[in-house]
């Protein structure tokens, strides 16, 4: 069945290559909580040799000499901000190996309102499920395990890059590749850790806020004028309590000052008028 040594968290060593041009935040990924994972950028490499690929692109086989395993971790997984071999956005370049380009899908997940450092974690969460799958295998060039059709699962093989919104957003594993999964003899304390985890990936607040109201057009107006009206009967209620308690006293606080300036007579005549 499991073997408890598939318990153990498996160790990833990320490496940069070149200018990613856009800034990621490497402590929230090595902060990110996960029973299966963890994650460290350790190594970064700023100067890279010249393509040696069609269309610009940078061949496995470069890929491969520019980044080396480490004994210490599980896997390497270099980033990088070029096309890769065949414009694919994930290359597994050797036996503990993988590449994942930001090339195109960077935009795409800006444009959606999403993170790159989401982005990047949604990406380990496969690598280390086909690792765990095939039992702790780290030649991970001979599985293809993707599904042509998007089904915002982690396995989307997203031909059409824009297609990687849907399983960044709010990733998930559909039922097809949930049994293929427990038919390797993964356990079900894998598959609930791993979709647990998964829903931590997540828009911000703001944006999850936006998109709702994009998408419930009439009930956002609804609960905004709801709200309006609601805010408008305790202004109302706060100002009558104001007003009975405040304004009195400043009342008698001015006649009190009047009274002070009066003669004896026009003191006794003020008294009797207030009675």
């Amino acid at each position: 069945m499991f073997d408890r040594k598939d318990m153990q968290k498996i160790k990833i060593k990320l490496v940069t290559l070149g200018n990613l041009k856009y800034p990621v935040d490497f402590q929230f990924i090595k902060k990110w909580k996960s029973k299966i994972f963890s994650a460290e950028h350790l190594d970064q490499i700023q100067i890279l040799p010249e393509m040696d690929g069609e269309k610009w692109s940078y061949t496995d086989k470069l890929l491969a000499n520019l980044i080396k395993s480490d004994k210490n971790y599980d896997f390497t997984v270099g980033m990088i901000n070029y096309r890769l071999e065949k414009n694919y956005y994930v290359r597994r370049v050797g036996k503990d190996l993988c590449m994942l380009s930001l090339y195109e899908t960077a935009e795409i997940i800006h444009d959606a309102n999403l993170t790159i450092e989401n982005f990047i974690i949604r990406n380990l969460y496969e690598f280390c499920s086909i690792y765990l799958e095939y039992g702790r295998d780290a030649s991970l060039v001979e599985y293809s395990v993707a599904h042509d059709e998007t089904r915002s699962c982690l396995f989307d093989m997203c031909g059409n890059k824009a297609d990687l919104v849907f399983s960044t957003a709010r990733p998930r594993i559909c039922e097809p590749c949930k049994a293929r999964i427990m038919q390797s003899q993964l356990s079900n304390e894998f598959i609930s850790n791993i979709e647990k985890e998964l829903c931590r990936i997540r828009k911000s607040l703001y944006y999850r806020l936006t998109d709702f109201i994009k998408g419930n057009l009439i009930l956002a107006i609804t609960i905004t004028s709801m709200s309006a009206i609601l805010l408008s009967v305790i202004a109302k209620v706060i100002y009558d309590v104001f007003k009975s308690l405040l304004i009195p006293s400043l009342f008698q606080g001015e006649q009190q000052e009047k009274i002070q300036f009066l003669t004896p007579s026009q003191r006794q005549e003020s008294l009797l008028k207030s009675e």
